[in-house]
């Protein structure tokens, strides 16, 4: 997990509420139940065009959330992950509920200064709001 506060919070909700967590990439123990979806570049690809079972689970959810590491876009392959999560957002409704104020679409920075570099850079998709 690349920030100890975040997972700290997602460990609570997990526990205490039932959250229902699955995660793509290397396998780790978080202390909490967790999906293993496999470290597969593909399987985000999947999720979007509804071949992987937890398709359905997203799909059905109130108010999903995806969140993603720097790891995933700084690695080869990494506008792969981001086509691959505007199909996502195209295909799970719940992702992004404008009228609710809800984002689901969250991108888990290690380094400040990228949030204001790939805004200008255009590298995020319209309708993806970053909250430092």
């Amino acid at each position: 997990m690349e920030a100890p506060i975040i997972n700290a919070r997602i460990r609570k909700a997990a526990t205490r509420l039932g959250l229902r967590v699955a995660s793509i990439g290397p396998s780790c123990d978080l202390t909490y139940e967790v999906e293993d979806l496999g470290n597969e570049g593909a399987t985000l690809g999947d999720l979007a065009s509804g071949k992987h079972p937890f398709s359905k689970v997203l799909k059905e959810a109130n108010r999903p959330m995806v969140v993603v590491g720097m790891g995933a876009l700084s690695k080869e392959g990494g506008s792969n992950v981001l086509a691959d999560l505007d199909r996502l957002k195209a295909s799970v409704p719940g992702l992004l509920q404008p009228e609710d104020y809800w984002n689901g679409v969250n991108f888990l920075h290690t380094v400040h200064v990228f949030i204001d570099a790939n805004a200008l850079a255009g590298v995020l998709t319209p309708g993806v709001c970053l909250v430092p």
